[in-house]
């Protein structure tokens, strides 16, 4: 289990210094919301995790997965007034495929219609909705990772240290579930 767990986060390590590179040589001219071409499509494309229309994410999974994998959830940068999912970067996504690790890619609510603390409140609730449905999917809840350049950047780090969100008595099933995550990255954050 040990071994595992290392393995798991030295993959993540390697696909967060590989992303910082990447992301160096953007200059984020374009902002049209296109998927990348090297990237097939998901799996599971704009599902809903909540209630609002930005509240979308989608999911890609490994084939032929006879054990839970462990889930990197991608958080788009763009100052929380831009940017989004399509944003996912072909060589991390590659890299986790490579590795039988599915990925994640959201949308969340844009400060310029929603106030601090949408934008990170439905990044955690993401992560939830993940969790909720993970034996369907067969992810591993247990070792879920987040990261994200600037504005996903600083989202990822605030789930990772945030107080965990779960409310067990809530009466929705998402919000039951457990924020926590087991690994987060930074690509030019606030910090």
């Amino acid at each position: 289990m040990k071994s595992t767990s290392f393995r798991f986060t030295a993959l993540l390590l390697a696909l967060f210094l590989l992303a910082s590179g990447l992301s160096c040589a953007k200059d984020g001219a374009d902002k049209t919301p296109v998927r990348n071409a090297a990237i097939p499509a998901p799996t599971h494309a704009n599902l809903a995790y909540g209630p609002f229309e930005r509240n979308v994410l989608d999911l890609w999974l490994p084939e032929h997965a006879d054990a839970p994998v462990p889930l990197v959830i991608f958080i788009h940068g763009g100052g929380f007034i831009d940017g989004g999912k399509e944003n996912l970067s072909p060589e991390v996504y590659a890299a986790c495929r490579e590795h039988g690790v599915a990925v994640a890619a959201i949308n969340y609510r844009f400060i310029t219609t929603d106030p601090f603390p949408a934008p990170l409140r439905d990044s955690a609730r993401a992560v939830q909705y993940l969790k909720s449905r993970a034996a369907e999917f067969k992810l591993d809840p247990k070792r879920f990772a987040v990261y994200g350049g600037s504005a996903g950047a600083g989202t990822s780090m605030w789930i990772a240290f945030h107080d965990d969100l779960a409310n067990p008595a809530s009466a929705d099933p998402v919000e039951r579930e457990s924020s926590r995550v087991a690994c987060a990255g930074s690509i030019a954050g606030q910090s």
